[in-house]
């Protein structure tokens, strides 16, 4: 909500709410969990926060060499890495990737040309995606980290990426109000959802 992160337990009788100490000077703009389920990752301007699960206090933090806002995260489903998308609106979409519980990342890239969105690992690995304002999804190689393909098709930025149960799509949301659904094998755009009323967030 804002800079501030707030916690809802669900309890058996009645859930209860509590916020976590304001250290973000800018909104959050991206939120996971570590692999071990301990603490709670939260990223804004300059800043990624690493937040105790149990305690609800403040871990560690991650500032070098974040200039931007950390608007994408995600964890590789083996756990080991930590991808970030770093971002200047309208400047870039820069891609780091943190190496289990390193604070400065082992590899960094520009991605994109505009802000990153979202970010999804591949079911088997072998890929990342990333969204970003510049209406392109791109597709890079987790091991060697090059662009393998990418795709167009949204007319406005794109604001989510998810895949269905066996990872053989990929679905992208826009916020054109467009959901478009891509064969992860081909890159092919096999059909689009209908059209909502609004974009998609």
């Amino acid at each position: 909500q804002g800079r501030e992160l707030i916690v809802t337990r669900i309890a058996e009788d009645k859930p209860t709410q509590s916020k976590l100490s304001g250290l973000h000077n800018d909104a959050v703009r991206s939120l996971t969990v570590t692999p071990d389920q301990t603490q709670w990752v939260s990223g804004g301007f300059g800043h990624i926060h690493f937040w105790n699960i149990e305690t609800g206090l403040l871990d560690h933090t991650i500032s070098n060499p974040l200039i931007g806002r950390a608007t994408a995260m995600t964890y590789t489903m083996d756990g080991s890495k930590l991808i970030v998308g770093e971002s200047i609106p309208g400047v870039s979409g820069i891609i780091h990737v943190f190496h289990e519980s390193e604070t400065f990342p082992e590899h960094s890239w520009q991605a994109h040309g505009d802000e990153l969105t979202a970010l999804q690992e591949s079911y088997n690995g072998s890929f990342w995606m990333s969204g970003s304002a510049d209406h392109t999804v791109r597709i890079w190689e987790s091991d060697t980290f090059l662009e393998k393909d990418w795709l167009e098709g949204h007319t406005a930025p794109i604001m989510k990426l998810t895949q269905n149960t066996d990872g053989s799509l990929l679905i992208s949301a826009g916020s054109d109000n467009a959901l478009k659904v891509w064969d992860q094998l081909s890159r092919e755009r096999l059909y689009d959802l209908g059209r909502h009323q609004f974009g998609l967030i």
